[in-house]
């Protein structure tokens, strides 16, 4: 066997370019003047070559060398998911959605020596890199075209220009008439991108994915269980290409000749129902609260193909609401429920497909979030790390390994998993003798909102800061995650407050403005009498205050 070729990102657009060269790629902004930009998988490698070769020649990246990317879901990104590892180089997605002093930190941990914006983050860029350690700067800011309505190639040159950055047509211009030559030298275990988490404990960490990880997780996300992407399908993977990756969709699509959809901005309803429809869209991934928003847009187009015998969406991130899987599944679209995490590259689970002949009745359970997949091994185990039983009812702490599943966190002293390799997920599970994963409870105080996650810890440091606060004699505030039909959670503030104290519930939640980002401020306030309930070990009972107060609580309309 030839075990001397290496398994590499490029190698995925080499195979789409010879076998699907003329399969689409469409992207578009999500505004009703938006126009549909149209390409193909052949032209996307040489635009991703073109790219490889201006980094690496022009901008004078080294091998393992960073380069950043604050983007929305288009064709320019789509070029950088390969034209980056293609290079030797490293692609480090960044989530423009977290708070400017999160930004700052994981620009200055992770250190790029370029940058591709889009221009509607430029500003929200220039501000970030302004609160950077003064001993990082990037070598080279690129503007890339991300189709907003009036983004053509003058205007981003002068506010390029305006800043002393690049622009990207320009940048490219130069190489495209080159033979697109990778770096195939390249061992298959060589850092090809990275993915920050939100902080929820602590900083934001970072999670280096290698070439062998990324293909392995590409070819286990392409088996019938799993996505199970085919060429003839129309994908539009909702999930952002700044949030692990959009689930490693874009390399996924591309290896199977699916059609990719791409759709960029905030998100339009209508406007995506339309494109979704216009462009025959049979798959398509993402949180439940983009398909709550989808579903109205997507009705009102009789002749949308995800309705056909062959649609289906696959939804994470959060928890699938009941009524929103009936309400695609009464229109012919499949909905399979997935579970996975950054670490995990990220898809681990997958819920039963509809025509897998399988009638399993634990995989139909609310909690139940799906299947362990080929290269992901899962277990339960019990405070004393011992395995508990796969029976569906031994609920312990979740932990999962695996060839695309982290060993350490980028940048840190120890790794991240047991001798091993079993990583500790903190999220508490039970297991089925059949697979079938439930998710019962979270061991770390994070709330999941949406598909991101939000620092408990955060939110209530900062409100002991409040004058209000009465910590006199224990903590005086929690923070605990309440159900939200549209995000999974949301979190709600309790608050003690000191004797004669008489801040109101908008006080409190105004004290969080410009402090954290404005989708971490919780949705409401509970005031509490008496001490917070602690646990053995002096820490707030979560579990306690969330039988105390959450059992009949239902969240304030907005």
């Amino acid at each position: 066997m030839q075990d001397d070729k290496p398994l590499l990102i490029q190698n995925i657009i080499d195979h789409a370019a010879r076998v699907h060269g003329t399969r689409e790629i469409t992207s578009r902004w999500c505004s009703d003047d938006a126009a549909t930009a149209r390409t193909t998988y052949g032209e996307a490698r040489l635009r991703a070559g073109a790219l490889a070769a201006a980094l690496t020649k022009d901008l004078g990246c080294a091998r393992g060398d960073r380069v950043a990317s604050l983007c929305f879901n288009h064709g320019a990104h789509f070029d950088a998911y390969f034209g980056v590892p293609g290079a030797g180089l490293v692609l480090h997605t960044v989530n423009p959605r977290l708070y400017e002093h999160q930004l700052a930190y994981i620009f200055t941990h992770a250190a790029p020596t370029a940058i591709l914006v889009d221009g509607g983050f430029a500003d929200l860029l220039a501000r970030v890199l302004a609160l950077c350690a003064a001993d990082y700067a990037p070598r080279a800011v690129v503007v890339v075209p991300d189709g907003r309505p009036g983004d053509d190639r003058a205007t981003r040159t002068a506010e390029a220009s305006a800043r002393g950055w690049l622009e990207y047509d320009a940048l490219l211009e130069r190489r495209l008439g080159e033979d697109v030559a990778w770096a195939d030298d390249l061992d298959e275990t060589a850092a090809s991108g990275l993915c920050y988490t939100s902080g929820t404990t602590g900083d934001p960490k970072g999670c280096l994915f290698s070439h062998r990880s990324t293909m392995l997780h590409t070819l286990f996300s392409l088996t019938a269980p799993s996505m199970g992407l085919r060429k003839a399908d129309a994908a539009l993977p909702f999930v952002p290409m700044f949030h692990v990756n959009a689930w490693g969709l874009p390399w996924a699509a591309a290896l199977a000749g699916s059609k990719l959809c791409l759709l960029a901005g905030p998100l339009d309803g209508a406007v995506a129902g339309s494109y979704a429809a216009d462009e025959g869209v049979t798959f398509a991934a993402g949180v439940p609260t983009v398909f709550m928003a989808l579903a109205d847009g997507l009705e009102a187009r009789r002749d949308a193909a995800l309705f056909s015998a062959d649609g289906r969406v696959v939804v994470g991130g959060a928890a699938t609401p009941p009524a929103l899987a009936e309400r695609y599944e009464a229109r012919g679209c499949h909905v399979v429920r997935s579970w996975g995490m950054t670490e995990l590259s990220p898809v681990g689970v997958m819920g039963p497909h509809r025509d897998d002949g399988i009638g399993r009745a634990d995989a139909d359970a609310p909690v139940a979030a799906g299947f362990e997949l080929f290269g992901v091994e899962l277990r339960v185990v019990d405070d004393g790390g011992a395995a508990l039983p796969r029976d569906g009812s031994s609920q312990g702490e979740l932990e999962v390994r695996g060839p695309a599943t982290i060993r350490r966190y980028y940048g840190a002293a120890e790794d991240a998993c047991d001798a091993d390799g079993w990583f500790k997920t903190g999220d508490v599970a039970t297991i089925s003798s059949t697979g079938a994963l439930a998710i019962r409870d979270r061991a770390k105080d994070v709330v999941k909102s949406g598909g991101e996650w939000i620092s408990s810890a955060e939110l209530e440091g900062l409100a002991h800061a409040h004058d209000a606060i009465d910590s006199s004699d224990g903590p005086g505030a929690a923070v605990i995650a309440a159900p939200h039909d549209a995000y999974g959670e949301r979190p709600v503030l309790v608050a003690r407050l000191k004797p004669g104290a008489t801040a109101t519930k908008q006080e409190l939640l105004d004290f969080y403005v410009g402090k954290v980002a404005k989708w971490w401020i919780p949705d409401d306030v509970i005031f509490f009498d008496g001490p917070l309930p602690l646990t053995g070990t002096g820490k707030i009972s979560k579990l306690e205050l969330r039988k105390l107060l959450l059992d009949d609580y239902v969240l304030p309309a907005k």
